[in-house]
């Protein structure tokens, strides 16, 4: 995480503090969530291997369901 920590700096206390008030799923370590984020940016840089046909409307789609998962409340 410290690799990409630069690029969150204060948005893990900003997901904690979700948690906290019920916003977001607290199951769900917040340096988890954070690295879930990282994984959607990683996406866009794989466009040519994914499929240029794809974009940008599979990450919209993997935005969308991250989010609603991410803030759906726990089964």
């Amino acid at each position: 995480m410290e690799h990409i920590d630069f690029l969150y700096h204060g948005f893990t206390d900003l997901v904690k503090r979700w948690q906290d008030e019920g916003k977001m799923r607290s199951d769900i370590d917040p340096s988890m969530i954070m690295a879930i984020f990282g994984a959607l940016l990683n996406v866009e840089m794989h466009k040519e291997e994914i499929g240029f046909q794809y974009f940008p409307h599979l990450l919209d789609y993997l935005a969308e369901f991250t989010m609603d998962g991410l803030t759906r409340p726990v089964r």
